[in-house]
């Protein structure tokens, strides 16, 4: 007989878990990834909140690995609610970012949920507001204007541009009879259909620089700069940000 990894009793043939165990630790997840979200929208320190968490896992029989995995769905959680709710300061990030740091989290295992995302952008909003530079080890190869503070620099990015490409194909509406060999006769005539397909094409890889008047990028074949009075639209992608201007739109 096989043993329960979550209690470490024995178990049923061809099963090494307990459905009762299954049940509590997941009810348990459930509790680590609310507690969390709840200590980070309330700016308390992970050590704060560090005892509870290896009570309710003890008790709810919570594997390691997914209390790690708790930990980064509750912070996220919290991230998203609080960078869409107001531009989000630099201390309050510095704080969201030292609660995760401690619980041992790498910022790179987070840079993919939605909540990191949406923090970093609220984030980048913020300085632009106040003109307030995000501090960087990487100096920015542009040469702004007098009047304009760099708030944040990127130096890997792609530009990509969206084409629209039409296609056309027919569509029977009617009946038709075999005619043999796989080939069939239409009782009414076809009617053609228009497909438009938008793709991204890329154009360039570079740096791209927010300040307080303008966006810029520089590659190696393509380099602009655009006025925020100039911009139609900003719309964020799960991992690009698509930027509208007088009916042109640039992927980055």
């Amino acid at each position: 007989m096989a043993v329960c990894l979550y209690c470490g009793r024995k178990t049923h043939w061809f099963t090494n878990v307990h459905s009762r165990c299954v049940e509590l630790a997941q009810s348990g997840y459930s509790l680590l990834v609310g507690e969390i979200a709840s200590a980070v929208s309330t700016a308390k320190p992970f050590a704060e909140v560090q005892v509870t968490l290896k009570q309710i896992s003890a008790q709810h029989r919570v594997p390691a690995d997914k209390m790690r995995d708790a930990i980064k769905e509750g912070w996220a959680k919290a991230a998203d609610r609080i960078g869409i709710s107001e531009p989000l300061d630099v201390h309050r990030h510095s704080a969201m970012a030292h609660f995760y740091e401690e619980a041992g989290i790498a910022g790179k295992e987070l840079a993919n949920t939605d909540g990191f995302k949406t923090a970093t952008t609220s984030l980048m909003l913020w300085c632009t507001m106040t003109g307030n530079p995000l501090p960087t080890d990487h100096p920015h190869p542009f040469t702004v204007d007098r009047d304009e503070i760099p708030l944040v620099f990127f130096g890997s990015v792609v530009y990509s541009h969206k084409i629209g490409t039409r296609a056309y194909g027919k569509n029977n509406l009617g009946a038709s009879t075999p005619c043999g060999f796989g080939r069939y006769y239409p009782y009414t005539s076809f009617m053609a259909e228009r497909a438009d397909i938008a793709v991204l094409k890329e154009i360039d890889y570079g740096g791209m620089l927010f300040t307080t008047n303008n966006i810029y990028f520089g590659g190696e074949y393509k380099s602009f700069r655009i006025p925020y009075e100039g911009l139609v639209k900003l719309r964020p992608f799960a991992d690009s940000l698509e930027v509208s201007r007088d009916g042109a739109g640039v992927a980055v």
